[in-house]
C-alpha cells in the first residue's frame, strides 16, 4: 500500500500543499496546470473586476465540461449495455437455432 505524499501546487498564484497518493500525483499536477492555463486564457480575453469573478467563470466552465463528460460517459455506457444485450440475444438465438437444427437432424435419422 502506498502512503500519501505531500505535493505543492500553484493555483491562481497561490501555493497549496496536499497529501495525495503517488499514483494520483500526476492527476493533481495536470489539474493545476489546466486550471492555471484556463485562468490565464480568461484573463487575456476579458478584464474582470476582481479575481473572484475570474475564478467563478473558470469554475463554471470546468463544471460544465465535467457535466458534459459525465453525460457522454452515461450515453456510452448505455450503448455498451445495449450492444452487450444485443450480443447476448444473438448468442441466444444462435444457440436456439443450433438446438433446433440438432433436433431436426436427430428426427430425420430416427
Amino acid at each position: 500500500m502506498n502512503e500519501a505524499t505531500t505535493i505543492k501546487l500553484q493555483l491562481a498564484q497561490r501555493s497549496y500543499e496536499l497529501k495525495v497518493s503517488p499514483e494520483e500525483q500526476w492527476i493533481y499536477k495536470k489539474a493545476a496546470e489546466t486550471i492555471n492555463a484556463t485562468l490565464d486564457a480568461y484573463a487575456k480575453r476579458k478584464a474582470f473586476r476582481d479575481k473572484q469573478d475570474l475564478l467563478s467563470m473558470v469554475l463554471l466552465q470546468m463544471s460544465v465540461s465535467n457535466i458534459k463528460y459525465e453525460q457522454k460517459f452515461v450515453e456510452l455506457n448505455k450503448i455498451k449495455s445495449s450492444s452487450l444485450d444485443d450480443l447476448k440475444l444473438a448468442k441466444d438465438i444462435d444457440n436456439l437455432l443450433s438446438e433446433t437444427s440438432l433436433q431436426e437432424d436427430k428426427t430425420r435419422i430416427d
